[in-house]
């Protein structure tokens, strides 16, 4: 088949897969195409991911693919939006379904093809976090690729909830709570790129988390 991998933020965490993935796929003896700009997309392919992207592909250029695939955290349409998976951790949910559907005009509207259930144990931070979502993307996307003509899709249905955008301010934690209660919120920030951080006395101190190998 002839596949597009499509992540439009070079500066995001998805690249250091990107490029091992796109390597199985060949070794495979499909023909792959690893690409960071929605202007780079070509006529003519079979599917095309989206991956970790964070600019909106213009409709025209979804006439390019048959398929072109998007794996949204959350249980469509619920969780619409952005950064559900964190969203969803921070509210203390360790079982998150994700969502394999077709990219539409419209954000996260379109019909869905599968869905799986990430299962976390409740100590994981960002890293270990990532690391597993990776391993359920390339499962769903490895079981797409292997069976997508039996595999039906289906229209979403039900409430629809939507997720704000988050910004920096989200990573100000309140001082009048303990540790326990704030865990869940640790276990999502980069402790480079948004620290956790909390003002007193007229400052602003950052809280950096790590894992102690045991």
């Amino acid at each position: 088949m002839n596949i597009t991998l499509l992540t439009n933020n070079k500066k995001s965490w998805f690249w250091e897969y990107n490029e091992l993935f796109a390597e199985k796929l060949r070794i495979s003896g499909h023909k792959v195409n690893v690409i960071s700009e929605n202007k780079e997309l070509k006529e003519g392919g079979d599917i095309c991911f989206f991956l970790a992207c964070t600019q909106l592909v213009p409709e025209e250029h979804l006439k390019y693919h048959k398929f072109n695939l998007v794996i949204h955290h959350s249980a469509l349409p619920k969780g619409k939006g952005s950064s559900p998976l964190v969203w969803q951790i921070i509210e203390g949910k360790n079982n998150i379904v994700f969502t394999l559907f077709e990219a539409q005009k419209n954000v996260d509207s379109g019909n869905i093809y599968i869905q799986k259930e990430l299962e976390l144990e409740g100590h994981e931070l960002l890293n270990e976090i990532f690391y597993k979502r990776w391993l359920l993307e390339e499962e769903m996307i490895l079981e797409f690729i292997n069976n997508n003509n039996q595999i039906k899709s289906f229209s979403q249905k039900g409430e629809e909830t939507i997720y704000p955008r988050r910004s920096v301010a989200d990573d100000e934690l309140p001082i009048d709570v303990t540790i326990e209660e704030l865990f869940n919120r640790f276990r999502i920030v980069d402790n480079e790129k948004w620290p956790a951080f909390f003002k007193m006395h007229g400052y602003k101190y950052y809280l950096k988390i790590y894992k102690d190998k045991m």
